[in-house]
């Protein structure tokens, strides 16, 4: 992202907060523990991978939006 990051992005969007989580879902192409472990600690409430199909984005989206 030309601005921030996406872990910047998360940052500040948990910082706006106030009593409702938003839920945030990354889409990365890193697939190591490593990757997964940073987007947790980083408040990032989900992931998916690259390549992904459709099929992967709107369930994903109906996990976390009810």
């Amino acid at each position: 992202m030309p601005v921030m990051n996406g872990y910047e992005a998360t940052e500040s969007i948990r910082a706006l907060e106030k009593g409702v989580r938003i839920p945030i879902i990354a889409l990365t192409a890193g697939t190591l523990a490593s990757e997964r472990n940073r987007c947790f600690e980083a408040g990032i409430d989900d992931i998916i991978t690259k390549p992904f199909v459709e099929e992967n984005i709107l369930w994903m989206v109906n996990k976390w939006v009810q």
